[in-house]
């Protein structure tokens, strides 16, 4: 239970720091935006890249734009459906998502649980096809604990690499389905293609991951599939860091970069978005192969808040497919109101929600107590939980 009392205490007494840290922050935040327009625009990628040395960043790929506009106008929302649905006309547009069920004590043995979920649509002039799957694993033993920690369930990271797998067999699966069709398939995934959160993982779990994310690539590339990874709010600070490095400075609160894109693409209005830039990280150096320096991005406005941030491999720039890919999104956050409606139904098939949840330790209380002669304990902790929700 919150104690609201002891909560605006605290806040009161750092209500001065409070105000001190948001000015410092609106000052870095307009230093940054300056340098993004006057001295980005005159600094060569090769500069920018002896600059950041071995720090990560972002270089400059396109010429500098404050921004791209989308070079639509629509009087109303109904010419905005439209024009959606005539740039997705002929395309499949694929998303995937995924969840997961941790390894709970209640079971005598070891059992976790991912699925992955993906939804697609076949856009037409006149008709569309859609369609929805799902692959699951059941994760039994040795394969649902850490490998390093035998005695404790499934963490984070170690279930994060099966569903990934499941996510990305899916998805190749489904694309590659519709294009023995005939039909031009895009593939987009909820996230970066850029693992971040892996940087406390162990060694081996960061290869794993990152070489689930270079077989995706490789296929794509191979296969002439365009891949996208989506991030709807991203708190990267890759240009913002290349700025602090080219003028010298090292703020002591970090920026994000869609802090200071975003009043630049606001200009643009619907579906503007920034050059594109490749992306410099350590991350890519050491486990992305081939792929090292063929990540790229841009940041996008498609909805009221922040700009969204889109990345995609080097290949997809160089077949002059950026603007087309801009449009894609654009069109399919008009049709999910703001996000991209395809990633939204593939999240709703893929979640596993609280009675999905109940109902799998029931199943699996079943399974072990009658097919398998093994039961099954309450630890006093669940027991608690459930009694008081009684």
């Amino acid at each position: 239970m919150l104690n609201e009392d002891q909560l605006l205490n605290l806040l009161l007494e750092q209500r001065t720091r409070i105000i001190d840290e948001h000015g410092k922050l609106e000052k870095y935040r307009e230093e940054l935006r300056d340098g993004y327009v006057n001295l980005l625009p005159n600094v060569s990628s090769e500069e920018i890249v002896s600059t950041l040395g071995t720090t990560s960043g972002a270089i400059p790929v396109e010429s500098f734009k404050r921004c791209i506009p989308l070079e639509y106008s629509f009087e109303d929302h109904t010419a905005m459906k439209h024009w959606a649905v005539e740039i997705l006309s002929g395309r499949a547009i694929v998303a995937v998502d995924g969840s997961q069920i941790f390894s709970s004590a209640d079971f005598n043995i070891p059992i976790g649980f991912v699925q992955a979920g993906a939804f697609w649509v076949s856009y037409g002039k006149k008709y569309s096809d859609f369609g929805q799957d799902i692959l699951s694993d059941v994760l039994i033993g040795n394969s649902a604990i850490e490998k390093y920690e035998q005695s404790e369930p499934l963490h984070d990271m170690s279930i994060s690499l099966v569903r990934l797998a499941k996510e990305l067999e899916l998805a190749l699966k489904i694309v590659e389905r519709h294009q023995e069709k005939g039909l031009s398939a895009c593939l987009l995934l909820d996230g970066s293609l850029v693992l971040r959160f892996l940087r406390r993982a162990d060694e081996e779990i960061k290869k794993a991951m990152c070489n689930e994310i270079v077989k995706l690539l490789r296929i794509c590339e191979g296969k002439l599939i365009p891949v996208a990874g989506y991030v709807d709010y991203s708190l990267a600070k890759d240009i913002t860091s290349t700025l602090e490095k080219l003028s010298g400075k090292d703020y002591d609160i970090k920026v994000s970069d869609i802090s200071v894109v975003g009043p630049f693409l606001e200009e643009g209005g619907f579906g503007a978005r920034t050059p594109v830039f490749r992306l410099k990280h350590s991350l890519l150096d050491e486990y992305y192969e081939e792929f090292s320096d063929e990540i790229y991005f841009f940041y996008q406005k498609i909805h009221s808040g922040f700009p969204v941030r889109v990345e995609f491999p080097m290949w997809i720039y160089n077949a002059n497919l950026v603007n087309d890919l801009a449009q894609v999104i654009a069109a399919q956050a008009i049709i999910g109101d703001g996000y991209p409606y395809v990633l939204l139904r593939a999240h709703e098939t893929a979640i596993l929600e609280g009675a999905d949840r109940d109902r799998f330790f029931e199943v699996v209380t079943w399974f072990l107590s009658k097919k398998c002669g093994i039961s099954v304990w309450e630890t006093r902790k669940a027991k608690q939980k459930r009694l008081s929700i009684l």
